[in-house]
């Protein structure tokens, strides 16, 4: 075997002995301080030995499955996913010093320099965060969650992985991890009320479980996958598989990403011309500013609530427009306002990454509380914890208005390079791979609306490994590889 330590004898002594030496000289001193070097010498040690792809594989076959178990005091760590994600961020960054090929071609890439920009927004916001050390951990996983996710685009880039391979463990996790779910729901027939427990212990918040589950599912249905016929049916199967789930697990916000994912797939599939698309918003647009008494009135009257323990599927879907009653609407509408007052308190740094959920509740006003409302960052009940249900206000009263701004940014670049692919031809074989992908991510694009999940590890590791599995096919289709 073409070990790469063969090249590099002194990087790999470096990496064995380098946590003999600290725990040597530092012993009892810093546990935390420890843990680093042993995980970024295993990462060296990882990286040197061609390990990676057997680290990933192992992360993608349990990610759906790790448990939250408390560390170091007051701390949680998604065991086994997050330790795995450790040892491959490391791993990236490793190559990243060892590995000049592997810079030159990241730094030829928009997508990177994008995310190079933003990640350097949310440091310098950190170090004037109102909370530094919350800011300074929050941070700390974000780039683990990306550096993962860019371990997967070398592995794929210098071919030591294959796509398909990863994507079916992953939908084989999945389709177990819905039959798990729909065994817990049994017992309360499918009541939707019982949504909170369905994916226990893995996933402790349903709202998570259906973001994940329909980020996966247009990805399933779409993808190409290579094999027999019957075994690609198999895997679509499992897609449509995922709908189900999503639709049996209570959260309005997924429904409206897979119709919003649908629906921009029907977009491409039908070659939909753009003034047809600008006419109908407009045409919606005039609809709305007309018809804004009488949907004022929709929404002040709506009878119906998600709360309802005995809620019918149109129930629920009903309780969208409810902004009158149902508790869960109007306490997202008060940590929306909540967001945007630090927003306009601090619009260009924001109060620091990670700090919102202990820094809103100066911002609420007495008429947008509910009973459901929190005014203490340590007295959280089950179902009312939560940070601003929206990735993009999140952004703005953590980080400012800089954050946010590149934030669109990149999402922009994702939505016009896949553009750009489809062409004039529209969907055909060669692109289809990456219009799997784009639609996997837009249903979260649409979901972060009502909700934020990136600093989730389970959310956050796929998505982030969804993120670069587009950038690179996104780079082969720039370069005319197959």
């Amino acid at each position: 075997m073409n070990f790469r330590l063969l090249k590099k004898p002194f990087f790999l002594v470096l990496f064995m002995t380098l946590p003999a030496l600290v725990l040597f000289k530092f012993s009892g001193q810093s546990l935390v301080a420890l843990l680093g070097v042993f995980a970024l010498s295993l990462s060296g040690v990882s990286y040197l030995f061609k390990w990676d792809k057997y680290i990933l594989f192992a992360l993608v076959s349990t990610l759906f499955f790790s448990v939250d178990l408390p560390i170091l005091g007051g701390s949680n760590l998604a065991i086994p996913a997050e330790p795995l994600a450790v040892v491959l961020a490391g791993s990236s960054i490793v190559a990243l010093i060892l590995d000049k090929a592997w810079r030159e071609k990241l730094s030829s890439l928009l997508s990177i320099k994008i995310l190079l920009l933003f990640a350097l927004v949310f440091l310098v916001t950190s170090f004037y965060s109102s909370i530094p050390k919350v800011s300074y951990k929050y941070i700390s996983v974000w780039i683990t969650y990306t550096l993962t996710g860019l371990s997967v685009f070398r592995l794929l880039h210098y071919k030591e992985i294959d796509l398909d391979g990863v994507l079916k463990i992953l939908a084989i996790c999945l389709l177990v991890l819905g039959l798990f779910s729909i065994y817990n729901l049994l017992p309360y027939g499918f009541n939707l009320g019982a949504a909170g427990i369905m994916a226990k212990p893995f996933f402790k918040d349903h709202t998570v479980f259906s973001a994940t589950v329909s980020m996966f599912s247009p990805l399933l249905i779409f993808w190409p996958m290579k094999g027999s016929k019957a075994e690609c049916n198999f895997y679509k199967a499992i897609g449509v598989f995922l709908i189900f789930i999503v639709l049996i697990s209570s959260s309005r916000a997924a429904w409206l990403s897979l119709i919003a994912s649908f629906s921009v797939y029907a977009v491409i599939l039908f070659k939909v011309k753009r003034v047809y698309l600008i006419g109908t918003a407009i045409v919606s647009l005039v609809l709305v500013f007309s018809l804004k008494n009488e949907i004022t009135n929709a929404f002040m009257v709506n009878p119906y609530q998600s709360s309802n323990a005995v809620s019918s599927l149109e129930d629920q879907a009903l309780s969208v427009a409810n902004v009158s009653s149902d508790p869960s609407n109007m306490e997202r509408l008060n940590r929306w306002k909540s967001a945007w007052r630090m927003f306009t308190s601090k619009p260009v740094l924001g109060y620091g990454p990670g700090t919102y959920q202990f820094q809103y509740f100066p911002f609420q006003r007495d008429e947008d509380m509910t009973y459901i409302s929190v005014t203490s960052p340590f007295l959280n009940k089950q179902g009312r914890g939560g940070s601003a249900h929206s990735e993009y206000l999140l952004l703005l009263s953590e980080s400012g208005v800089f954050s946010f701004v590149l934030w669109l940014v990149f999402l922009g670049w994702v939505a016009i390079s896949t553009k750009k692919r489809l062409g004039t031809d529209g969907l055909v074989e060669s692109n289809k791979k990456q219009v799997a992908v784009f639609l996997g991510l837009f249903t979260y694009v649409i979901h972060a609306l009502f909700n934020n999940f990136m600093n989730v590890a389970v959310f956050g590791i796929a998505f982030w490994i969804l993120v670069f599995v587009l950038i690179h096919l996104i780079s082969l289709m720039a370069n005319n590889e197959s």
